[in-house]
């Protein structure tokens, strides 16, 4: 049972985590139906992501306190509801709101959906959180081809059709919710008995800030590798090589799907070998692999991507649980930091890579990714080799 209901908060991390995939085919699309100029775009991806990361610290602080399961179903039919709501706009303002309704779904989803996932694994947090992290990973990789062919079927109207297997899933964990409450609720409630106990004997446990800072600095220069692999890979073989665009599409999805590949094996290593471990073989992988991408062609271009999709994404799901083990008075608020906050902060760094192409070119542009994981791993250094034991673990 611990296994399915995993599986089953997997599936909603896909469907969210797809339905964030989803708003970047739509650009375009908004663009030609209300005359938009290129920051009026910028603005709805704005929305998406301040709504969508930002604020999901906030949803982590509320579960903290309020145990917020509704939060899992309602979050897949708000990100859905949010979605059609843009589709059927018939004005820009409207479509804002409905992004941003939509990302107000995707940001109470994730920490509820990770800090259930805690609560359920009963060993091997690691491994379980991998899981987890599968959905959405493999959720982001389809979002686009779902998009586009929603967009076929009826144009900017077509979205809305991303109710139904939205509205699936959140039923299935609706149904769920009580086997949830009973798998993950003992422990929750034990944790929460003991965080009252240390409260009462003034033994309340001081937040590592300095390890989770540097935790949420390693993420987000991970986040800034991810964004911009995925922003010029198109970039650098449509617009600098003038390949075809199918080809660049076919090299993103591999990166994407080695990432999820990466997030499903990374966890169970980090439960045997240490979660400091896994981070810094993540970057020492990745770093040649980057470098070597567009200084080969054919089989081994492809080879060496997937090589780095799978070494730096492998962590993915590692450094959620290390901010939860880390901060065991407030997970929901750990995973938020990590899931939402410190990932969202690697669109933060496409203009930047911008300037940079704009000065240089492209090609330096993917050099500077390319040196990303030297500070990451020094960093890396700097975390504690070994977590605390977390309180529900005496259950």
């Amino acid at each position: 049972m611990q296994s399915i209901l995993i599986w089953l908060l997997s599936l909603g991390h896909l469907v969210v985590d797809a339905g964030q995939g989803v708003v970047p085919v739509l650009l375009p699309v908004l663009k030609e139906d209300f005359h938009l100029s290129y920051a009026a775009v910028g603005a709805v991806t704005l929305v998406a992501s301040v709504s969508s990361s930002v604020v999901q610290p906030l949803f982590g602080l509320l579960s903290d306190r309020v145990s917020s399961r509704w939060l899992l179903p309602v979050g897949c039919i708000l990100t859905a509801l949010g979605l059609a709501l843009a589709g059927w706009a018939p004005f820009y303002s409207l479509v804002l709101f409905g992004v941003f309704l939509s990302g107000l779904g995707i940001a109470g989803y994730h920490p509820e959906g990770s800090r259930n996932t805690f609560f359920i694994a009963r060993g091997g947090r690691g491994a379980s959180m991998a899981l987890y992290a599968l959905g959405g990973n493999v959720g982001f990789a389809l979002g686009p081809l779902l998009g586009t062919a929603l967009l076929a079927l009826d144009g900017r109207k077509g979205v809305a059709g991303f109710l139904l297997p939205a509205g699936a899933v959140a039923l299935l964990l609706w149904a769920a919710l009580p086997a949830i409450v009973r798998a993950a609720g003992e422990r929750e409630d034990e944790h929460r008995r003991v965080m009252a106990d240390q409260d009462g004997n003034h033994n309340k446990p001081r937040l590592p800030w300095k390890s989770l800072g540097l935790l949420a600095s390693v993420v987000t220069i991970r986040s800034w590798i991810h964004a911009g692999i995925i922003n010029y890979i198109p970039l650098y073989f449509v617009s600098y090589l003038k390949m075809p665009d199918a080809y660049a599409s076919r090299l993103l999805t591999l990166f994407l799907l080695a990432g999820a590949l990466g997030t499903l094996v990374g966890g169970p290593l980090a439960d045997r070998w240490g979660r400091r471990n896994i981070l810094l073989l993540s970057f020492v992988a990745g770093l040649p692999l980057l470098i070597l991408f567009p200084r080969v062609h054919g089989f081994w271009q492809g080879a060496a991507l997937f090589g780095a999709g799978f070494a730096i994404i492998a962590s993915f799901a590692v450094t959620v649980v290390f901010a939860q083990e880390l901060v065991p008075q407030n997970v929901g608020l750990a995973s938020g930091l990590m899931l939402g906050f410190a990932i969202g902060m690697g669109g933060v760094v496409v203009p930047l890579l911008g300037l940079v192409a704009d000065r240089w070119g492209v090609p330096a542009t993917l050099d500077v990714i390319a040196a990303l994981p030297v500070p990451a791993f020094f960093l890396s250094l700097l975390l504690p080799g070994k977590s605390p034991p977390h309180p529900a673990e005496k259950v």
